[in-house]
């Protein structure tokens, strides 16, 4: 019964992306920032937010002048963030 728990596909899922993460990490040098980049796109669309940004920063601290990584590190912080919180007083 144990693959039909969603609690435990869903750990297990974590657990497997986690290794996935740490592999990759340990196979791609800090200065590859188009593998980064990609990985920060693929994270992005994903919804994996905190890893997008971490992968847009690896980039940036290499290539700081990475428009396109710049760009997609303030969509990814903005979705973090969510949306602007609404003025109680009804103020603009």
């Amino acid at each position: 019964m144990n693959g039909d728990d969603p609690d435990n596909n869903g750990r297990n899922r974590a657990v497997v992306f986690e290794s996935f993460k740490n592999g990759v990490n340990d196979l791609i040098s800090p200065d590859d920032v188009t593998t980064h980049y990609d990985l920060g796109v693929a994270y992005l669309d994903m919804g994996l937010l905190e890893d997008a940004i971490t992968e847009f920063e690896v980039v940036l601290r290499a290539a700081p002048t990475h428009a396109a990584a710049s760009a997609a590190l303030r969509r990814a912080t903005a979705r973090l963030r969510g949306p602007p919180k609404s003025d109680p007083s009804g103020a603009a």
